[in-house]
C-alpha cells in the first residue's frame, strides 16, 4: 500500500512579529564634524537616515512575500491531498507540480507526485519522481519502499520484447475466432509479400544477365 504524506506545512515561513524598531522613534544625531561643518553632519545624518529606512522596508517586504510564499506552498499541497484522496489523480499531480515548478525542491511533494503518477498508470513519471525524492531523503523508508516497488512493474515489462507485446494486446482485445483471422491475414500477407520479392528479385537477375552479355560482347 503507498503511503502518503499529509504534513500540513511543507515550507519553512518567517513572520515577523517585532523588528525591534519603529521608524516614528528612529533618530540620528546631527553633530558637527571637527565643530566646523554643522550642514555636512546633517546631510551625512539625513542621507543615513533615508538609506536606513529603505533597507527596512525592502526588508519588511521580502519578508513579507517570503510568509504568503510559504502559505501558499502549504495550501497547493493540502490541496493536491485532498484531490489524491478524492481519486483525482490528474488535479493532485497539477497542484504538486505548481509548487516545484515555484522553485521548491522537497521530497515530501515528490513523494506525493509519484503517488500520484502511479495512480494515474504514469509508471515512467512515477518512478523519476520518487527517485528525485529519495535522493533529497536517501534514509525515508517509505520512498524507498514505494521506489523499489514501481520499480519492480519496470522491469516485469521490460523483459517483453515489442511482439510478445502486441500479441499480449491482440489477445486481451480479440476473441478465438478474430485472431484466427488476423493471423490467417498476415500469413497471407507475407506470402504475397515473399512471391512478389522472388518473381521481382529474378526479373532483375534475368535483366542484369543480358545486360551484362551485351557489355562483354561490345568490348570483345
Amino acid at each position: 500500500m503507498l503511503g502518503l504524506y499529509c504534513s500540513g506545512r511543507i515550507y519553512p515561513t518567517i513572520v515577523v512579529t517585532d523588528l525591534g524598531l519603529s521608524l516614528s522613534k528612529a533618530s540620528f544625531a546631527t553633530t558637527e564634524i571637527d565643530g566646523s561643518q554643522p550642514w555636512l553632519a546633517t546631510t551625512i545624518g539625513a542621507t543615513t537616515d533615508t538609506m536606513k529606512k529603505i533597507i527596512f522596508l525592502l526588508l519588511l517586504l521580502f519578508l513579507s512575500t517570503v510568509t504568503f510564499a510559504g502559505e501558499d506552498i502549504d495550501s497547493l499541497f493540502q490541496q493536491g491531498n485532498d484531490f489524491y484522496k478524492k481519486g483525482n489523480y490528474s488535479q493532485a499531480i497539477a497542484s504538486y507540480r505548481k509548487i516545484l515548478d515555484s522553485g521548491v525542491k522537497n521530497a515530501k511533494v515528490f513523494y506525493n507526485l509519484g503517488n500520484a503518477y502511479f495512480k494515474n498508470n504514469e509508471i515512467g513519471r512515477a518512478v523519476l519522481s520518487y527517485k528525485r525524492a529519495y535522493r533529497l531523503s536517501p534514509k525515508d523508508s517509505d520512498i524507498k519502499f514505494n521506489l523499489e516497488y514501481v520499480l519492480s512493474f519496470v522491469s516485469e515489462e521490460a523483459k517483453k520484447t515489442p511482439i510478445e507485446k502486441l500479441l499480449e494486446n491482440l489477445y486481451n482485445l480479440l476473441t478465438l475466432n478474430e485472431l484466427t483471422i488476423v493471423i490467417f491475414l498476415i500469413y497471407t500477407a507475407l506470402f504475397i509479400s515473399l512471391s512478389v520479392y522472388i518473381f521481382t528479385r529474378k526479373r532483375v537477375l534475368f535483366w542484369a544477365n543480358i545486360t551484362l552479355g551485351i557489355i562483354l560482347i561490345l568490348s570483345g
